[in-house]
């Protein structure tokens, strides 16, 4: 219920052009602003005056020159928060790129580790790590002011677009002996049987999504093609069908079992055997769908010039304090005088805020009830930001626990518990729990909730002041009782066929509607935290991978008469024009992203080339020289990291990307550290992981 302003510089009216402009700054006010004229520094100053938070991504440098940084605004104002957003990292060689995902893809090594069909890096065609990094900030400024709430100081975040690399990677950049590492194989290089489009007779495309081993018996049963499992190589063993090279001889005969029969008649047969099965199919497809339009998910809004403008909707459902579109971006000046903060922190706190040396969420106490990513990303962010989270595993584990490495990046900093909710002993003790939790999580499907008792009315009569969030698939409609995993929303949301585009269907290595969806639950569970200290009560937050689907398609799902068409990739697709693209060198690749016809120009001059010659005098140009010919003439252009070289990258390592994470069975993994850097850290818990209900004893014990 309050504004927020945003400060338009030269960058901006650019983007205006842009649909997704549209999208990003409804509910917005804006001021344009010169920071290097002195009255424009003056009024800059002054709405940050009458701010409860600010967020800027400019260069430490600018910030640090005109006393924008958070230490200069925080002296003698500590009750206010401040997120850092850089688009790389706080330091270091890539640092000062100018901000472009496909660059950030680029130098972080997204771009090696996507899905191909041949080994070499490939740019996403839509810039879901932007969307990651602004989920993120999202979150962070969300933690601050809720800390504000509890003790009347707010907090200092940094949040780099390695951040947001390292939420899109965390489950598949880990190491560990006896692992898959990136030095071994292309991350989706092949997919795997159990997860992969298949072509129908129809030319229609389907995807196989079936991650567990139930899943993928029961659909070998369903298409007739149990034999599989006698094949050499996988001799019985579903673990087997998860090894590429196993992998790699099964997929033929089940692409020519799947290319018999239309793409429908397999859906149903799959789909009533309860199989997760998605149809490939266009954004606009599923914007105008039946699951879209249940969730509230698509506006209609007029626009003064461009007419009516269709966009997404808000990804987010909270049963008490819901979220309302207001408005298109408002060019008109913030005007509030500052004082409503200032004059509640005197009322609260005697006018001495004080400030605090614990991360922003230090006392709150979160159950993790969900399995797989989605459910337990968003406590997964709420435990870096200091939250007591115990996760809760039945006796045989999360199913996820299967890729080992990846559960224990997403579930660092957590605690293990184990309780068997269907006896009626332990279904008691949860409710004990609940009682004194202040944060709890799921992913069950709806029926499953019913039959559990683990409805919002079942745990707000227990826990009148419990913030309940419940993560699901698809949310309602008609496929809201449907299991959910990120490829399937890959598939039905568009983004799948935008990547491959006439070359076939695409998928993105990242688990895009995974880490999305949990980005987005610990955006509403902080708002619901904060208007729980208002008002003391709790609420249901709900989202699922359907909301996520549309949070990082909005610009391209946002559209008005005559708008331009979202751009489509293509078989490996490197870029979208000469100028901006990935390019093979001697010894390895680079990215180049020139800005305009000047650009264009002084790109032809560094390599001493033209247009449709660039690729062959690159190919036989070492990296270092490329990158330096363009970088010194003025142009945009970066190595592509290595999937090879990730773990051992002077950059990622000054920007301490990874850590160790300690593990009872394999001793320890080397993941990614995390998703903020908070100015204080002293509160948070040690990152580790654990076995399966490793703290039952103790969280019991304080119980």
């Amino acid at each position: 219920d309050r504004d927020v302003t945003g400060v338009q510089t030269c960058a901006l009216p650019i983007l205006r052009h842009e649909p997704g402009y549209l999208c990003w700054n409804r509910n917005k006010r804006f001021s344009r602003l010169d920071a290097g004229d002195y009255r424009d520094l003056s009024e800059l100053r002054r709405l940050i005056a009458a701010a409860d938070a600010v967020v800027f991504d400019w260069p430490a440098a600018e910030l640090e020159r005109l006393g924008l940084d958070a230490t200069s605004l925080r002296t003698g104002r500590p009750e206010l928060t401040y997120a850092w957003m850089p688009p790389y990292s706080q330091r270091g060689r890539w640092a000062h790129l100018p901000a472009e995902p496909a660059l950030l893809a680029a130098v972080s090594g997204v771009a090696d580790f996507h899905r191909a069909t041949e080994d070499r890096p490939v740019l996403p065609v839509v810039p879901i790590l932007a969307y990651a990094h602004g989920a993120l900030g999202a979150a962070a400024v969300a933690a601050g002011l809720l800390a504000r709430r509890r003790d009347g100081c707010g907090r200092s975040a940094v949040i780099t677009g390695l951040h947001a690399v390292g939420a899109m990677q965390a489950a598949v950049t880990v190491d560990a002996p006896g692992i898959d590492s990136p030095g071994v194989r292309k991350v989706g290089m092949a997919p795997l049987a159990n997860y992969a489009p298949y072509r129908c007779s129809d030319g229609q495309w389907l995807f196989l999504g079936a991650l567990t081993e139930a899943f993928f018996l029961t659909a070998l049963d369903v298409i007739d093609l149990m034999e599989v499992m006698v094949m050499p190589g996988v001799e019985g063993s579903y673990a087997n069908i998860l090894r590429a090279e196993v992998s790699a001889a099964v997929l033929p005969r089940m692409q020519e079992r799947f290319g018999e029969r239309d793409r429908s008649s397999w859906l149903q047969a799959l789909d009533k055997a309860g199989v997760p099965v998605a149809p490939v199919s266009g954004r606009e497809e599923w914007f105008a769908s039946e699951t879209v339009a249940a969730n509230g998910l698509r506006l209609e809004m007029d626009h003064p010039t461009l007419g009516p403008v269709t966009l997404p909707g808000i990804p987010l459902e909270l049963s008490v304090t819901p979220a309302i579109v207001r408005h298109l971006p408002d060019e008109s000046r913030w005007a509030e005088s500052g004082t409503y903060w200032h004059d509640h922190l005197a009322a609260r706190d005697g006018g001495k805020a004080r400030e605090q040396d614990s991360l922003p969420l230090h006392g709150i106490r979160v159950l993790d009830a969900s399995s797989f990513v989605a459910g337990t990303f968003g406590p997964s962010i709420l435990a870096q930001y200091g939250a007591s989270v115990v996760k809760l595993e039945p006796p045989a584990g999360d199913p996820y626990r299967a890729f080992s490495g990846s559960f224990a990046v997403i579930n660092q900093a957590k605690s293990g518990l184990c309780l068997d909710i269907t006896t009626p002993a332990h279904r008691r003790t949860l409710d004990e729990l609940i009682a004194g939790t202040d944060v709890f999580v799921e992913n069950l499907r709806p029926a499953s909730r019913r039959r559990l008792g683990l409805g919002w009315d079942a745990t707000q009569a227990v826990n009148p002041r419990l913030v309940h969030c419940s993560m699901g698939g698809y949310g309602r409609g008609p496929l809201g009782d449907k299991p959910g995993f990120d490829p399937l929303l890959q598939a039905r949301s568009g983004l799948m066929q935008a990547q491959g585009g006439t070359a076939g269907p695409a998928a993105s290595s990242m688990l895009v509607h995974d880490i999305a969806g949990g980005s987005l639950a610990a955006v509403g569970i902080l708002a619901a935290l904060h208007h729980r200290e208002v008002s003391g009560a709790g609420q249901h937050v709900g989202t699922s991978l359907a909301h996520a689907s549309v949070m990082v398609q909005a610009g391209e799902l946002t559209s008005f008469p005559g708008s331009p068409t979202p751009p489509v990739g293509g078989r490996d697709w490197p870029g979208p024009g000469a100028y901006r693209r990935l390019y093979q060198c001697a010894d390895g690749w680079i990215c180049l992203w020139a800005g305009g016809g000047a650009s264009e120009a002084a790109a032809d001059r560094a390599l001493e080339s033209a247009g449709q010659g660039l690729a062959g005098r690159l190919q036989a140009m070492p990296v270092s020289e490329a990158v330096d010919r363009l970088r010194a003439a003025g142009v945009a252009a970066a190595r592509v990291l290595s999937r090879y070289d990730v773990f051992t990258d002077p950059w990622l390592r000054e920007s301490e990307m990874f850590h160790s994470i300690p593990d009872p069975q394999v001793g320890a993994y080397y993941g990614i550290r995390g998703y903020t850097d908070w100015a204080a850290t002293a509160g948070g818990r040690a990152s580790r992981s654990f076995s399966i209900g490793q703290d039952t004893a103790d969280v019991l014990g304080d119980l």
